[in-house]
């Protein structure tokens, strides 16, 4: 039940979190996501951080760390998995980019867009604002508002409107 209870303290908090049971051994449980969703937990440490030799803790061997330790262990687990989540993110992010729309392709030759630009435009067709498409391509809001900027200077647009329409036309033609 407390092993419970702190699962669903985890999944509020969204953090790792340090819990001590009743007999003052101490676990910490670490969140592991996928896509930013919590999909698993990580259970650790199990330990008592007090002294004393109780019946208990001898009976089920039940090791001594020290409390600072313990908490040490718990934050490289969490950035292990953070790091891990990361990098899949990455990975996933870049195979996106690597399959072009024919789209992509013909505004990369015929305007001289970059890949990158290419793949703005087609999260702009998409209807999405600068802050999702920030978040989705992992490059800050600012970069974004650049490539905007770069695109509607080379497309010779104005704002997005004209941008779409651009788009349309292009798709149309042989």
């Amino acid at each position: 039940m407390q092993r419970t209870r702190a699962l669903q303290k985890m999944c509020q908090r969204g953090k790792t979190i340090l819990e001590t049971c009743y007999a003052g051994v101490q676990a910490f449980f670490c969140p592991i996501r996928m896509e930013g969703e919590i999909v698993a937990a990580f259970f650790g440490g199990v330990v008592r951080t007090e002294g004393g030799e109780s019946e208990r803790y001898v009976r089920f061997e039940v090791p001594l760390a020290e409390g600072k330790k313990l908490m040490q262990i718990a934050n490289l687990a969490a950035s292990i998995f953070e790091m891990t989540e990361s990098i899949t993110d990455l990975k996933a992010s870049q195979e996106q980019e690597e399959r072009e729309s024919p789209l992509e392709a013909q505004l990369m030759l015929q305007y001289r867009l970059s890949r990158r630009e290419a793949v703005v435009v087609s999260h702009i067709l998409e209807g999405e604002s600068n802050k999702v498409i920030a978040q989705e391509l992992y490059i800050s809001e600012k970069t974004v508002k650049t490539h905007v900027s770069n695109i509607f200077r080379k497309l010779q647009v104005k704002d997005r409107v004209q941008l779409v329409l651009l788009c349309r036309d292009l798709r149309k033609e042989p």
